[in-house]
């Protein structure tokens, strides 16, 4: 169901990665994917991407893509060890990440609130 791709020097950490957002997957009950890959990757990369599909020449923390049956989240790692929690972080920005493919939003405020709701209640379930 879920894929992590990228390097990670925790040990146990992808596997995690993968436990937890899968269980907010059953949570939801709304997976419409066959796979969702999650794709750690750095400010170069995310600034590439962002400039290629969003026309946005900057980077950021996180992007999903729709691909028919197959989802990808990209996951900028810069940030989160900028933010100086690594393994907490890319959590939070790949549960972020499958959150925009569930088809929750923060562009309307409604929405917005609804959005970090759900974080909130999920990020309190990722150990590492």
């Amino acid at each position: 169901m879920i894929e992590i791709f990228g390097k990670v020097n925790l040990k146990g950490y992808k596997k995690r990665l993968k436990a937890f957002l899968e269980s907010v997957l059953k949570k939801e009950k709304k997976f419409k994917f066959r796979k969702i890959y999650i794709i750690l990757t750095n400010n170069r990369v995310m600034k590439d991407l962002n400039k290629k599909f969003l026309f946005k020449n900057k980077t950021t923390d996180v992007l999903s893509f729709e691909l028919g049956n197959i989802a990808e989240v990209y996951v900028n790692v810069d940030y989160a060890k900028k933010l100086g929690d690594f393994s907490f972080y890319t959590a939070f920005y790949s549960l972020h990440g499958v959150l925009h493919l569930l088809g929750y939003d923060h562009k309307l405020k409604l929405k917005e609130e609804e959005m970090h709701k759900k974080q909130e209640l999920y990020i309190k379930l990722w150990k590492y």
